[in-house]
């Protein structure tokens, strides 16, 4: 990095330094803010969370005991004797059981029984007494048979967790305990304690730690009986035997877990919480230390900038004066004040011999095009008045030429014009002079000052030079446009006319050719009187064959061809071609009202096209799209022709409809009264109404019928509704009608 030469950056350095301490001081706290936060939140959470977990532990606990106590009570180990031996007569005992269990506070239980081995049954302290398969099937779906057989297949003396899918698929906890006798296992029961739904959500949502935490119960193989939130994807993979706090991913979200195993009952306890929920403090910690920081390091940056500004050499007024007046920087990393300070000297003499040089150049380009154009007052056209404007000639021999750009990226306008200048200028001087002015529509105008004994091939060289370099470097195309060799300063006008002639013939030529005007002024005008009349029938004859025998390009080539339109046909030629064309086309699109919505912006776009090849294309596609809507009009009309005579025919029968003549006319009934409104002004609804009323008035008047019969005979499917239908169109009903005369 380059040392400055201002010594106004060093007293800055030194005021800067004050940022150190506070800087680092924020540094710390926003690294330290992570251990600092996890370590006070999860820490003043470890003691309610065992106090949370002590609270479920003493819950199973207690079932733990009553499972243990109605096991070891003396009226179960006897049924269960009895229960073996099929012993009938002591039936009064299931009764005593069941006021045992009921002895126990039911708010705490869904379901409490003893189920019996020996013969398959069920004791129930809440739902009586009966065999395994009737007790599940009547107060279990059937999809929890197996987790239910589970639990009565209970093989633990000790009392053992396990879950069954209750009402809305939600589990339900279980605590059972087999009573077993040694050698005889068709006398084990087991105690079956189902916790309340109600009582369980009512431990499992205690808000102790966190409004995002979720309690889990996991058996002693760590496989989860319980959550919270019914997630059943949580795990303790993780686990280390510790009641300290950990973190783990769970799906694909991190969890801070506290996990506590039951003293009671074999099993586990944890609490889980989103790890975000931890990082919130952490992240506002974070965001005080960052706004600090920021707004620390802004008062002190103003502090040392003042200061330093204050301290600072009296020099700097005279460099902001110089910025002032000159619209300049002063850079202290390239020099001192003094320097600078001569240097604003240095380029205001340079800027001066610029300005000079500039003024020169824009007289010499005015004097160019004033001889261009022919609008030069007061020149007597001999060398002196070239040489008052920086022009000095070779001989008395000019060419101009019109340089087009036809295809350009995207370049700004003064870089454009000092690409050509430089690139033809320097060409031209090869063996010439040249000078090149900007015209009009991204043109340039050159005027050649030619010298003798040059060949014209030479010249002709020279130009395509031009146009291959400038779309090699530069991308860009130019269509170059040369008028013929003229003698004397005075011609140089009619050598400009010439070239503007010759670039006309860009449309036929094609863009990116160097065109002579010497080339184009013998092509002769050539074209009829008649031709319209012509070009009309052939136009519209191609579009009202529904088969034509040529393709849209045969045609257009063929059109070209019957009125001479190519390469060698004069430009004025061409030029009443294309507007016959487009005058023909007009009307063609006019005399078929509808066919085409954008009748307007078609005739603009083929009018605009910049060459003859591209207006062939698009007329071809005009012309392929007209007849294309021509014979869809004509099929249109058709089926319009073909409707109004089917009803005509058919009006009586009381059943015509349009649907029943969309299926005859194999179109749809929609697409069809859309068609037929387009092409009459009526509906066909409206029109067979029309036409059977046009019937009946001719029964009214000339028949005795009576108009119960005149609505049958006329497709009408009531009296009533061949007199509203009437009505409707008559203004009257049929009865007035027919005394009116």
């Amino acid at each position: 990095m380059r040392k400055s030469k201002s010594y106004f950056p060093q007293i800055l350095r030194d005021f800067l330094l004050t940022l150190i301490v506070p800087i680092l001081a924020f540094v710390f706290l926003y690294l330290q803010a992570e251990s600092i936060v996890k370590e006070q939140t999860l820490s003043s959470n470890k003691k309610t969370l065992n106090q949370f977990f002590e609270l479920i532990d003493t819950t199973l606990y207690e079932m733990k005991m009553t499972g243990r106590s109605i096991a070891d009570n003396k009226l179960c180990e006897e049924y269960a004797s009895f229960a073996k031996n099929g012993n009938k007569n002591f039936t009064y005992n299931i009764q005593k059981i069941i006021d045992m269990l009921n002895e126990h506070p039911r708010e705490k239980y869904e379901d409490f029984f003893v189920y019996y081995a020996g013969n398959e049954r069920i004791i129930s302290g809440y739902k009586g007494s009966m065999n395994v398969e009737d007790y599940r099937s009547i107060y279990y779906a059937s999809g929890v048979a197996e987790e239910f057989y589970n639990v009565l297949n209970c093989e633990k003396k000790q009392a053992t967790l396990y879950t069954i899918k209750g009402d809305e698929e939600k589990p339900l906890l279980c605590v059972a305990m087999r009573k077993a006798f040694s050698g005889n296992s068709t006398k084990d029961y087991v105690v079956v304690q189902i916790i309340s739904p109600g009582y369980l959500n009512k431990i499992m949502t205690e808000k102790y730690f966190s409004e995002e935490g979720t309690l889990l119960i996991f058996n002693k193989d760590k496989e989860l009986l319980l959550s919270g939130d019914g997630r059943m994807d949580y795990h303790l993979n993780d686990y280390m035997n510790s009641n300290e706090p950990y973190e783990t991913l769970i799906g694909e979200e991190s969890y801070i877990m506290q996990a506590w195993e039951s003293e009671s009952i074999k099993g586990y306890y944890a609490y889980a919480t989103p790890a975000r929920y931890f990082w919130r403090t952490l992240s506002n910690m974070r965001l005080i230390c960052i706004l600090s920081g920021i707004a620390c390091t802004f008062v002190s940056v103003l502090i040392a900038y003042r200061g330093s500004k204050r301290t600072y050499s009296p020099l700097w007024n005279v460099v902001n004066r110089i910025e002032a007046h000159n619209m300049l920087h002063y850079d202290s990393d390239q020099s001192s004040e003094l320097e600078f300070i001569e240097k604003i000297l240095e380029k205001n003499i340079s800027e001066k011999k610029y300005l000079s040089k500039k003024s020169e150049h824009a007289k010499q380009e005015r004097f160019v095009t004033s001889l261009l154009q022919g609008h030069v007052e007061g020149v007597s056209y001999r060398e002196n008045d070239f040489i008052q404007h920086g022009i000095e000639l070779c001989s008395d021999r000019f060419r101009v030429a019109i340089i087009s750009i036809n295809e350009s990226p995207e370049i700004d306008i003064d870089l454009q014009g000092f690409i050509i200048k430089n690139v033809f200028e320097e060409l031209c001087n090869r063996k010439h002079k040249g000078y090149v002015v900007s015209n009009i529509d991204n043109q340039y105008a050159v005027l050649v000052n030619l010298r003798e004994g040059v060949a014209d091939d030479d010249e002709i060289e020279m130009w395509r030079e031009g146009q291959i370099f400038l779309k090699e470097h530069f991308r860009m195309t130019v269509t170059i446009a040369l008028g013929e060799m003229c003698e004397g300063m005075k011609e140089i006008q009619n050598s400009y006319k010439e070239a503007q002639n010759a670039l006309h013939y860009k449309y036929l030529l094609g863009e990116g050719n160097c065109i002579c005007y010497s080339v184009i002024k013998e092509r002769k005008f050539s074209y009829l009187v008649s031709t319209e009349s012509k070009l009309s029938k052939m136009v519209i004859g191609y579009m009202k064959d529904s088969a034509p025998a040529k393709t849209p390009e045969i045609f257009v080539n063929e059109l070209l061809d019957v009125y001479g339109i190519h390469e060698n046909a004069a430009m004025d030629t061409v030029e009443c071609f294309k507007y016959e064309v487009m005058s023909v086309l007009n009307k063609a699109i006019l005399s078929n009202s509808g066919m085409i919505d954008n009748r307007k912006h078609l005739i603009e776009e083929l009018i605009l096209q910049p060459s003859l090849e591209m207006f062939q294309k698009k007329l071809t596609k005009i012309l392929g799209m007209l007849w294309e809507k021509e014979q869809q009009s004509s099929e249109q009309e058709d089926i319009c022709k073909r409707v109004k005579v089917y009803i005509l025919e058919h009006f009586r029968d009381s059943h015509l409809s349009v649907a029943m003549l969309g299926e005859e006319m194999k179109v749809s009934a929609s697409y069809l009264s859309k068609l037929f409104k387009e092409k009459y002004d009526i509906s066909i609804p409206d029109f067979i109404s029309q036409t059977r009323v046009k019937s009946a008035k001719d029964d009214l008047k000339n028949t005795n019928k009576n108009i119960k019969q005149v609505a049958e005979e006329n497709g009408f499917l009531s009296s009533t509704v061949f007199i509203n239908t009437f009505k409707k169109w008559e203004g009257v009903t049929p009865g007035i009608y027919r005394n009116l005369e």
